[in-house]
């Protein structure tokens, strides 16, 4: 019993770690992105206005994560 608390404990104590690390680049991520946000939010109008709200989010997303990856 003692190892099956342990290793719950081990566990709870890597989710904590991992968690504190993704608010760090959560921080960093949300502060990185609100510098283009204007930028960014002016292009989705203009795409929006064109193709709609579905397909311009669509675009935004396909874009973001080509950048990203």
């Amino acid at each position: 019993m003692q190892s099956c608390d342990y290793d719950l404990l081990k566990h709870e104590q890597e989710q904590k770690r991992l968690s504190a690390i993704c608010d760090d680049s959560y921080f960093i991520f949300t502060q990185k992105l609100a510098e283009c946000k204007d930028d960014v939010k002016q292009e989705f109008k203009r795409l929006q206005e064109k193709v709609g709200f579905e397909n311009a989010r669509a675009t935004l997303s396909d874009a973001f994560f080509e950048t990203m990856f």
